[in-house]
């Protein structure tokens, strides 16, 4: 499936070394290679979910922070395993809603089925980031973690995670970082990537969730050091 990477001209979206939008028909091309990619790995177990919950340190603080309060919670971009299911056990909650453009592949995926289907109470939507259905402040807690390389508007999806998330809430935010300047590859040419077109450091993550108070905030070591050069593990409260 990386033959015909050269059909995409990335360089076209690259100011200052990031990626942070994309037309809707390479955002199109990169749904279709993430879908195809799950559907022949049904095989495989659990990716990065466990791997996550530890650098966020098994979520101390939202345990902490809602204590016996009951809340709401959105993940968006969840994937076909969840973060949320590593999460729910620690929170009291009235709703979960899981979204992802990809949900109805997933939840036809053994991985899926093997992790969330005994979770009959979750709500399950396919909304693409950018144009979420939910009012203003319908949400105590919302998860996205490695979803931003994935999406067609980096801005736009920032804008709708604060807009649907409640005051004093909690965002638990992670995502790979791979802008070409801090990976000293200033030719974007060389690393295209189907599946992931979005391109962005964690200066320009911290500008987006600059009115947020930090609880957790640090850059870890690469999952991968050939595709990101550190991974922003951050939980803030909007304030």
């Amino acid at each position: 499936m990386t033959e015909n990477n050269n059909q995409w001209d990335d360089t076209k979206y690259v100011i200052d070394g990031k990626l942070i939008r994309v037309d809707h028909k390479r955002w199109e091309d990169a749904q279709t290679f993430e879908k195809e990619c799950w559907i022949n790995s049904v095989h495989l177990g659990d990716d990065w979910n466990f791997w996550w919950r530890e650098k966020f340190d098994k979520y101390n603080s939202v345990e902490n922070h809602f204590e016996q309060k009951e809340i709401d919670i959105l993940e968006v971009g969840c994937g076909p395993f969840t973060n949320v299911r590593l999460i729910e056990s620690i929170v009291n909650y009235k709703k979960v809603v899981c979204s992802d453009p990809l949900m109805p592949t997933y939840i036809k995926l053994p991985c899926w089925i093997n992790s969330n289907s005994h979770r009959l109470g979750f709500e399950l939507h396919n909304d693409q980031l950018e144009n979420l259905r939910y009012a203003n402040e319908s949400f105590d807690l919302l998860i996205c973690i490695n979803v931003l390389d994935h999406v067609q508007d980096v801005d736009r999806c920032f804008h709708e995670m604060k807009r649907v998330l409640k005051k004093n809430g909690l965002i638990v935010f992670g995502q790979d970082l791979t802008d070409w300047i801090k990976r000293d590859d200033p030719n974007p040419n060389k690393d295209q990537d189907q599946g992931h077109p979005i391109r962005i450091n964690e200066e320009y993550c911290y500008e987006n969730l600059k009115d947020m108070k930090s609880l957790l905030n640090k850059v870890v070591e690469s999952r991968n050091k050939n595709a990101h050069y550190g991974c922003l593990v951050y939980i803030g409260e909007k304030v």
